[in-house]
């Protein structure tokens, strides 16, 4: 089955996974955000006149800093990223503690950190994996806490921190959740917009990405050229050969097509034993010779258990007609003379 053009993602809304983009815009806030959280901790600490707290969040500054930018430049997904990122956390988090403990004092710092790294574990890992990391957080938390000097502090702190750790959890869980049936609908979508057989995109998505480049969204309508392609004789060869040997011969095809175009370019079945190519950002001549470059291809073409077959393809631009629909009507027409011509050659003027 063909694979999905870089074209049609720009346009239609099927993406099973997030995108690099939104993976970046995701690093970003989250770098951002942990960022400012320990400035605002360094900013408090100094005020404070605890000078190694201070630093320590200075340097949490620092570090967060340079992951986030470590990351974005190799464009890590989460997992990769959390596999460095969560036991650096768990540590950060037991230095914290320590320092805190050691100034014989009641702070928050150490419980707000804690639900840092929690929500950090949630953002990165998987829910299994975060709960692993939530567990080794919160277990260090207790194991300073009990040695507070104000017992039921501490005691109402981590009954705090256990419930907002549940509560990320459930979030987490709930969004998940909601981000699964939205994958199940755009996987419905897309496969309602692939024509079974071949797997090319059907004429309802071509319609639209068509109508996207006249606006001028994707791609300069004037660059942008349409090929109709029909197979000669092809009644013959269901006839003879069999409906079977027809079905993979539109496979062939429609394989030999995909191969053909660029990565932003795009591929229709249109219907019956009529395919379309989407040619962009070429000139009238370019087009021509693409189109005899897939003619001739397609010409040497072997199918097994199948004759060999020849193409016939009306060739038009975008910039000829003033609609969409007047280029259907004109690649349609040129591909009758095509065929009229004695089959088996693109026609790309009147």
């Amino acid at each position: 089955m063909a694979a999905p053009s870089r074209l049609s993602q720009q346009v239609l809304p099927l993406k099973v996974s997030f995108t690099a983009a939104r993976r970046r815009q995701g690093l970003a806030l989250l770098s951002v955000s942990t960022m400012a959280y320990h400035t605002i901790c360094a900013v408090l600490q100094w005020q404070l006149q605890h000078e190694l707290m201070a630093a320590l969040n200075l340097a949490g500054v620092v570090l967060t800093g340079l992951l986030g930018w470590w990351a974005w430049r190799r464009a890590l997904p989460p997992e990769a990223l959390g596999n460095w990122v969560m036991p650096l956390a768990l540590m950060w988090l037991a230095a914290t503690l320590a320092l805190e403990w050691g100034q014989h004092e009641q702070q928050w710092v150490g419980t707000t950190t804690e639900v840092m790294v929690v929500v950090l574990g949630f953002a990165l890992l998987s829910v299994r994996r975060a709960m692993l990391f939530t567990a080794g957080a919160f277990a260090l938390l207790l194991a300073f806490s009990l040695q507070s000097s104000m017992p039921v502090l501490s005691i109402q702190r981590l009954v705090d921190v256990g419930f907002l750790n549940l509560l990320i959890l459930g979030l987490t869980v709930f969004g998940q959740r909601i981000v699964e049936a939205e994958q199940v609908a755009s996987t419905h979508a897309l496969l309602a917009m692939r024509d079974p057989l071949t797997g090319l995109y059907n004429r309802r998505v071509m319609d639209f990405l068509l109508q996207q480049i006249e606006q001028g969204v994707l791609h300069p309508p004037d660059s942008t050229a349409v090929a109709l392609i029909d197979i000669d004789h092809f009644k013959q060869v269901n006839d003879v050969y069999g409906h079977e040997t027809g079905d993979a011969v539109l496979r062939a095809l429609a394989r030999v097509i995909h191969e053909h175009l660029r990565e932003d370019e795009l591929a229709i079945r249109w219907g019956g034993e009529e395919l379309l190519a989407v040619y962009l950002r070429l000139t009238p001549q370019e087009a021509r010779r693409r189109a005899e470059a897939l003619r001739l291809r397609i010409s040497h073409l072997n199918v097994p258990q199948a004759p060999c077959f020849t193409v016939s393809i009306g060739l038009g631009m975008l910039s000829e007609v003033e609609t969409v629909g007047d280029l259907f009507g004109v690649v349609d027409a040129r591909l009758y003379q095509a065929k009229a011509l004695g089959r088996n050659r693109v026609v790309a003027d009147g």
